[in-house]
């Protein structure tokens, strides 16, 4: 006997230790218990414990329980079932729990979420070495629940031109919930009139935004997300850094040239990045239309506010070409350049002076002036001779592109090849197809010489009057000259033939002389009537006298133009 208990005041329990034994066993062995009053003998019975042929059936689940049915009806071993419990572990980790149940369904509370359990059922029957081995465990997993709070502590550690970086409070499972979890990065970029808002997925602790816009604003927050619900961190709010800007828009480059200037104006660019501080244009001169000029002087460079868009550059030469180069800046640096080029206005040639218009030598019929050349780049020199046979006499008519007048008599556009030599006016030749013919000695002449410069589509002219001769009295005539003009394709030099005619009548000459007197009696009275036309216009019209005077003048030039030749024509 190994041991032995009271039971009662009657009996006791005395305890064997019966090795190798089975169920198969039982009821070969007996016991026999010996008193001074006798003996008494029992067989021996063996009994196997309890244990649940299937395992508890999963009825609900929630974050932190599991509801099962503990489905112990069906048992291995003998009973009778006099107690019931519940034992459960995680799968993964070290704890451990059992506890009691008195009814045919539990709720196993207090659990961890989103975590996996084996949930088994020990039965007990009656005397020790009553309760069976657990029976076969069930495996299931709580729900995740909703996280604690959102990641704490987000701010900004590091911020560029194109990228932010982010960084919070690392995320343990107690804030989570969950093992399956997200984290959000969210923001709104706002710039340039625009707003755009994106999100990305961020892991561990710290982020970066990248693929921003220089000089942007940006609102952002984070986002905790599982299975079960959302956690919303608050918004912080930060700047991307500067960067070098965009370039000038090209088609915002207007420039106003003028002969010796440019007026240049522009726009800041599309894309900024930041804060213009400055503008800065180099020029420099690539060609002109004059090669003697130097231009090795000419290029600089300004630099402008970043308020200021346009600038007068001075001193430039005209009819050149020169190109400018825009940048701006801001606190980063300079963008790439715009690049632009603009031509000044050619000018004017610049006509030597004549002290006085007395020709170097003069004969009835050919006036010989010394032409000195222009101070400019000329492309054509001009020689023309204007008739004055009265006072109306259109001075300078030359000095800009316009049509001949009738009352001109010329040779138009006699280009000299060599300036600055002696030309004598009526020498009786042909020079580049123009007949020079030779002058009347009873008309007056004015003798005028002009250059022109042309570049680039433009063209200006300068002249200046070098001589004049005035007309010889019939009386004086010693020769008449006869003027004879060339056959149509004749390219032959032609001349001026003069010939001694037999003596003239006196009757002739006297008719002659009347008929001069005559003209100009008539010049006389139409002057008169021209000066009363004059004031009647004056006094009626005032706002239109400019206009008046300038028809008037014609009519009566043209007029008198027209009597005269008919009065001298022979």
């Amino acid at each position: 006997m190994k041991a032995t208990k009271p039971w009662n005041n009657q009996r006791f329990i005395g305890m064997f230790d019966v090795v190798n034994t089975t169920k198969q066993d039982s009821g070969r062995y007996r016991c026999i218990v010996h008193s001074n009053r006798g003996y008494k003998n029992l067989n021996i019975k063996q009994y196997k414990p309890p244990v649940p042929i299937a395992p508890p059936q999963l009825m609900a689940v929630g974050a932190t329980y599991l509801w099962i049915q503990l489905n112990a009806n069906s048992i291995n071993g003998d009973g009778p079932i006099i107690n019931r419990e519940v034992e459960y572990r995680t799968v993964s980790g070290t704890m451990y729990d059992l506890q009691p149940v008195d009814k045919t369904s539990h709720k196993i509370g207090h659990l961890d979420p989103d975590t996996e359990y084996e949930i088994s059922v020990l039965l007990t029957r009656p005397l020790e070495g009553g309760t069976g081995a657990p029976g076969p465990p069930l495996r299931a997993r709580t729900k995740c629940a909703e996280p604690m709070h959102d990641p704490q502590q987000l701010k900004v550690v590091d911020i560029k031109a194109r990228q932010v970086t982010l960084r919070w409070e690392p995320l343990g499972y107690n804030v989570t919930r969950c093992h399956n979890y997200s984290l959000t990065v969210q923001y709104r970029a706002r710039g340039g009139g625009k707003e755009e808002s994106r999100e990305e997925a961020a892991h561990g602790s710290q982020h970066t935004i990248h693929n921003l816009s220089p000089f942007t604003n940006l609102s952002v927050r984070m986002l905790l997300r599982n299975r079960e619900g959302v956690k919303e961190s608050p918004e912080i709010h930060v700047q991307t850094d500067e960067d070098v800007p965009g370039e000038v828009p090209l088609d915002s480059i207007q420039a106003s040239v003028y002969e010796d200037k440019i007026l240049l104006k522009w726009r800041e660019p599309a894309q900024t990045f930041g804060i213009i501080t400055q503008y800065e244009i180099s020029y420099k001169a690539v060609s002109s239309f004059d090669p003697v000029l130097d231009l090795s002087n000419q290029s600089g460079k300004v630099v402008k506010l970043g308020n200021e868009t346009s600038h007068v550059f001075l001193g430039l030469y005209p009819g050149s070409t020169y190109s400018f180069t825009i940048r701006a800046s801001t606190a980063k640096g300079f963008g790439p350049p715009a690049i632009t080029q603009a031509t000044t206005k050619i000018s004017a040639p610049s006509m030597p002076a004549y002290d006085q218009e007395t020709p170097l030598n003069q004969t009835d019929s050919t006036v010989t002036v010394v032409l000195k050349p222009a101070q400019s780049r000329v492309v054509l020199h001009n020689i023309f001779v204007e008739t004055c046979q009265t006072l109306f006499c259109v001075l300078c008519v030359f000095c800009s592109p316009c049509a001949f007048h009738a009352h001109i008599w010329s040779f138009p556009f006699l280009s000299l090849s060599v300036p600055g030599v002696p030309f004598s006016f009526g020498d009786n030749r042909t020079y580049g197809g123009y007949w020079n013919a030779p002058l009347l000695p009873h008309k007056s002449y004015s003798i005028y010489y002009q250059a022109v410069s042309a570049a680039n589509g433009e063209t200006k002219i300068d002249c200046v009057r070098v001589a004049t001769k005035a007309a010889i009295l019939v009386t004086q005539l010693t020769t008449p000259y006869v003027r004879i003009a060339p056959a149509a394709g004749d390219n032959r030099l032609t001349g001026a033939a003069t010939h001694k005619p037999n003596a003239v009548e006196p009757e002739k000459q006297t008719d002659h002389t009347v008929k001069i007197a005559g003209v100009i009696a008539g010049i006389l009275l139409f002057v008169i009537i021209f000066l009363g036309v004059v004031l009647l216009m004056k006094k009626r019209v005032m706002t239109h006298q400019k206009v008046q005077l300038t028809k008037v003048w014609t009519y009566v030039t043209q007029f008198m133009l027209k009597t005269f030749n008919l009065k001298t024509s022979p």
